[in-house]
């Protein structure tokens, strides 16, 4: 596992407004970042906790970043999947996070890019992966955000995955989730219910 952030991890940085203020300068937050990468590449799962310390979307993105360098080895060892279901947690955890996803589905003013459509995917999977009532929250309201850019068979299917008690689809009845149709019963079950999350 690489102990450098990538580019796409500093391009999920930077399409966001902040959303906090960090007293740390870009340069400072990065080495935190690199630093952290390089103990978590190791197993380190404590390393997680410097991450909270940073502004909002640094602290998101950094948590979603983790998420994904460790969720997707299917054949890794059992403290990856340990760090990957961390850092999805955390990533619910920091102080304005519901502002960061909402942000992070909505139309942006530049044309969408691939690695854009893959943070939403990992945020997506990261929030389905946690399924708490914050993760219910946020993937269901942004079904109703006009505003929406992120796919919605993409939430639908995330929602399914939860497993929610009640809700109209569920990890082994997904058969219709992605149709028009299931996408409206996603919406008025979370009418339903939104008062419970």
């Amino acid at each position: 596992m690489k102990a450098i952030l990538p580019a796409a991890f500093v391009i999920a940085l930077s399409f966001l407004p902040a959303l906090s203020v960090s007293a740390l300068s870009e340069k400072e937050t990065m080495e935190v970042l690199n630093s952290v990468s390089k103990r978590v590449s190791g197993g380190d799962i404590k390393a997680l906790d410097e991450v909270k310390n940073l502004a909002t979307n640094d602290a998101v993105a950094g948590f979603l970043f983790f998420f994904r360098q460790n969720h997707y080895t299917f054949n890794g060892p059992d403290w990856q999947h340990a760090i990957a279901n961390k850092a999805a947690l955390m990533a619910t955890e920091v102080p304005g996070a519901d502002a960061y996803f909402k942000q992070l589905f909505k139309k942006t003013p530049t044309p969408r890019t691939g690695n854009l459509v893959r943070q939403r995917e990992v945020a997506i999977d990261a929030l389905t992966q946690i399924h708490n009532k914050f993760s219910v929250r946020v993937l269901a309201e942004a079904l109703l955000d006009p505003e929406l850019d992120a796919r919605q068979t993409d939430i639908c299917v995330g929602l399914s995955k939860m497993n929610i008690a009640g809700a109209p689809y569920s990890k082994t009845a997904m058969k219709g989730t992605t149709s028009p149709e299931g996408i409206v019963k996603w919406t008025q079950w979370w009418t339903a219910h939104k008062a419970e999350y």
